[in-house]
């Protein structure tokens, strides 16, 4: 599949990376600010084409993401609109517009698609949400094209935010928790660098005894936490910090999703 960009900040030319370093031959991109395109080109020269505006990323794409702010899309709609065909594939990341609004406005097959910074890596979830035009035949389609790079998971559109937090958002939570620890450790000696690198490679391990020996993340605490040892006496700190922290982590970032919502026609 041909494979078009629509935006490229932070997420669009993390897609846009992504799709090249796992091989694609041509992925049409552009932004209006035709710099930020042209250094992803840099990096790419043979794979990157710089459209030169929105219609001709669409006339060049089997499947064109959307990857702009929510108050672009209107009008990027109505830009390419007219070139639409039935059988394209136009796929947003943004979890403020709905399938619903996409479908009302775009003229072609929809879906939503929520990336993730481990893409970065050919690694980690993207969520999936399919519109009303899409048949299980297009589904296989675009879950075999992101698989490229990542694990594509299809979700209730409804249950976005909480999803989100977890596969999208996560990364910068654990992130930070993490940065925290290696704080803490450089208290007791050891270099933040060093700790970070220590840090990572054990995440690392953590995610591949989850995802390929298949335990259980309270398989993990039972066996490595010895009754009586020093991991249990760190677990009882742990265990005894706020319990509602993550919740209201959810809850907030929730809040934000609303008043996004309740602000995006305004």
């Amino acid at each position: 599949m041909r494979i078009g960009i629509i935006g490229t900040g932070h997420m669009g030319g993390m897609l846009a990376t992504a799709f090249c370093e796992a091989g694609s031959p041509t992925v049409n991109i552009y932004n209006r600010n035709h710099s930020k395109a042209q250094r992803i080109q840099a990096v790419f020269p043979t794979s990157i084409h710089v459209c030169v505006n929105e219609q001709h990323v669409v006339s060049q794409s089997d499947v064109t993401f959307l990857c702009t702010k929510f108050t672009d899309i209107p009008s990027i709609a109505e830009s390419i609109r007219p070139i639409l065909h039935p059988s394209h594939y136009v796929i947003s990341i943004n979890s403020h517009v709905t399938l619903q609004e996409l479908e009302t406005i775009l003229p072609c097959k929809i879906a939503k698609v929520i990336p993730s910074i481990t893409q970065t890596a050919l690694s980690g979830i993207l969520l999936f949400m399919g519109g009303s035009r899409l048949d299980q035949e297009d589904e296989v389609e675009l879950l075999e094209l992101l698989s490229q790079i990542g694990v594509p998971h299809p979700i209730a559109e409804t249950k976005t935010r909480v999803y989100s937090d977890l596969t999208s958002c996560g990364p910068a939570f654990i992130a930070n928790w993490l940065l925290q620890f290696a704080h803490a450790a450089e208290v007791h000696g050891v270099k933040e660098e060093e700790a970070e690198h220590l840090l990572a490679a054990m995440v690392e391990g953590l995610g591949r005894l989850v995802t390929k020996k298949e335990m259980t993340l309270q398989e993990i605490v039972s066996r490595v936490s010895v009754p009586g040892g020093v991991t249990e006496a760190g677990l009882h700190v742990l265990q005894g910090a706020d319990q509602h922290l993550l919740l209201r982590v959810l809850d907030a970032t929730q809040a934000k999703q609303d008043h996004l919502a309740t602000h995006k026609t305004k």
